[in-house]
């Protein structure tokens, strides 16, 4: 039975599951959106704190997919990625499979980030983009499982089952950037104000006016919203 480093299993099933709450969690999202091409799925799809699912499992797909560019580069895994000889057709279009699903976690990650920090006002367009790369990996998954199966059947997709010694250098090269990254990114995402609801013993009459003591000791707070479908645009600060 083919086996695969330890270091690579432990990422392969992290990146799967973050993959798999990022992508179900993501669907959910859209699919309270009006005209959205997830609502048919709506009845199967998980309930619940869908936004705070997809906040922390980009951060963990971020940071797993840093570990493995860091390990392509530094490792020079994106030789044998790229430029192995003697290989068959089918093991080129597996190859090609492979640099596709990396060009869509980018892209999905890319744009992802871009919606959190605004930092483009067309975010419909990168919507769009970024349901389109979400799409794309679902269909890689079924095409990965397939192709694995024409390489080897059984034996070849039990070896991700199946751990080997664990490599210290392909260790140091994914497991030290994924720390580093995510590390950063938590940092970086505790630098945002949290919304706090403070409690008053006086509360305030629910009638469009601000003239109670509650309203004028609160502290001003600014909220942006976007895709809000009340709103001109779609969006309000």
């Amino acid at each position: 039975m083919l086996t695969k480093p330890l270091t690579i299993i432990l990422w392969h099933w992290l990146l799967v599951a973050a993959l798999a709450i990022a992508l179900l969690s993501g669907l959910r999202i859209g699919a309270d959106l009006p005209a959205a091409s997830s609502a048919a799925l709506s009845a199967w799809l998980p309930q619940g704190a869908a936004l705070d699912w997809h906040h922390w499992s980009a951060l963990l797909l971020t940071a797993l997919v840093c570990g493995y560019l860091f390990q392509l580069i530094g490792a020079g895994g994106w030789r044998r990625l790229l430029w192995s000889r003697g290989t068959s057709r089918l093991q080129r279009f597996d190859r090609a499979l492979y640099l596709l699903a990396l060009a869509l976690l980018l892209l999905q990650i890319v744009t992802g980030w871009a919606q959190y920090l605004r930092v483009n006002t067309d975010l419909q367009a990168l919507a769009a983009w970024h349901r389109a790369a979400a799409w794309g990996l679902l269909l890689f998954a079924v095409a990965h499982l397939l192709m694995q199966w024409q390489l080897g059947g059984w034996r070849r997709l039990l070896g991700i089952f199946t751990p080997s010694r664990p490599s210290l250098a392909l260790t140091v090269w994914i497991v030290v950037p994924l720390i580093v990254a995510g590390s950063a990114l938590i940092w970086f995402d505790h630098q945002f104000t949290p919304l706090l609801v403070h409690h008053t013993e006086t509360p305030p009459t629910m009638d469009g006016r601000i003239e109670d003591a509650a309203w004028r000791q609160a502290t001003p707070v600014t909220i942006v919203t976007a895709r809000g479908v009340n709103f001109p645009g779609g969006q309000s600060e």
